[in-house]
C-alpha cells in the first residue's frame, strides 16, 4: 500500500498496489508519484522490471509493466501511451520530478555477445502524455551500467545529474538543458568537502543550496549545507565552474 499525503491539508489517501512484486525473485517493482500539469491531478506510477540479467532474453512479456494511478479515478489503468521501456531497462531508486516529467536513472542491460554490456541513461515520463523516452548522458557518465556513484536531482526545477567522485572527494553537478529539440548536459559546478569525506549530496533547496552527507573523525554520518552566499551565481542556465566551500 502507498500513501499519498498533501501536507497542507492535512489530508492523505491509502492507494492498494496491485501486482507488486514485493520478495519475486524474476520481478522487481518501482514507484513513482507527480501531479499531472495540464488537470493538477496527482498520479502514482508503478513499473514492473526484470531483476535478473540473464532472464532479460528468455522473457518475453513483462506482466502488468507500468500501470497509472489518477486520484480523480481511485483507478489503475494502463498508461495513454503505448511505447513502454523496453525490457532491458533495469530502473534505479533514484528519480526526480521535475516540470511535469518524471525521471529515472536506469540501465540498459542489451546482451552482446559474448555477454552482457550495460550503459546507464535516464528515463522520462511524461505526466500529462504518459509517454516514456530516453534521455542519453555524456560520454564520462555511461560507465558500465553502475549506478554506485550517480544520482540526480532537482535544482530550481531543472534536471540535474550528481557525479560523486571518490578519489577526489567531490561531486560534479551537471544540468540539463532542454532546447526543445535535443537534451545536453554541461558540468556547471563542483561540491568539494576539503575536511571530511563526502558520502552524498541529498538534495537541493529551494534557494539552490546543496544539502550534503558526510563523514569526519569516525563519527556518524552528519548532515550540512554549503555556504549559501555563493549559491545565487549558480544558474543551472549557465556554463558555470564553481568550487563550493563547506560551511561549519
Amino acid at each position: 500500500m502507498a500513501v499519498i499525503w498533501n501536507i497542507s491539508i492535512r489530508k492523505a489517501i491509502a492507494v492498494v498496489l496491485p501486482n507488486f512484486a514485493y520478495g519475486n525473485e524474476n520481478y522487481g517493482t518501482r514507484l513513482s508519484f507527480g501531479v499531472c500539469p495540464e488537470t493538477s491531478d496527482p498520479k502514482v506510477v508503478k513499473i514492473t522490471q526484470i531483476i535478473t540479467w540473464s532472464d532479460t532474453e528468455s522473457v518475453t512479456l513483462i506482466p502488468w509493466q507500468v500501470e497509472v494511478f489518477t486520484v480523480s479515478s481511485g483507478v489503475w489503468r494502463c498508461p495513454y501511451s503505448t511505447n513502454l521501456p523496453r525490457k532491458s531497462i533495469e530502473f534505479s531508486f533514484s528519480q526526480v520530478v521535475v516540470d511535469g516529467f518524471c525521471y529515472w536513472l536506469a540501465t540498459d542491460r542489451s546482451t552482446l555477445d559474448p555477454g552482457f554490456k550495460a550503459y546507464n541513461l535516464i528515463i522520462s515520463f511524461h505526466m500529462t502524455s504518459e509517454e516514456f523516452k530516453e534521455v542519453s548522458l555524456p560520454e564520462s557518465l555511461v560507465y558500465d551500467g553502475s549506478f554506485e556513484y550517480l544520482n540526480i536531482s532537482n535544482l530550481r526545477e531543472s534536471l540535474v545529474v550528481l557525479d560523486r567522485d571518490t578519489e577526489e572527494n567531490v561531486c560534479y553537478v551537471w544540468p540539463m538543458k532542454d532546447d526543445g529539440v535535443s537534451k545536453s548536459f554541461t558540468k556547471l559546478f563542483t561540491i568539494h568537502s576539503p575536511d571530511a569525506t563526502l558520502l552524498s549530496v541529498l538534495e537541493f533547496r529551494r534557494s539552490g543550496e546543496p544539502v550534503i552527507e558526510i563523514l569526519d573523525n569516525d563519527a556518524d554520518p552528519r548532515y550540512v549545507p554549503y555556504n549559501p552566499s555563493l549559491l545565487p551565481f549558480l544558474n543551472p542556465n549557465q556554463n558555470t565552474s564553481v568550487i563550493l566551500g563547506l560551511m561549519e
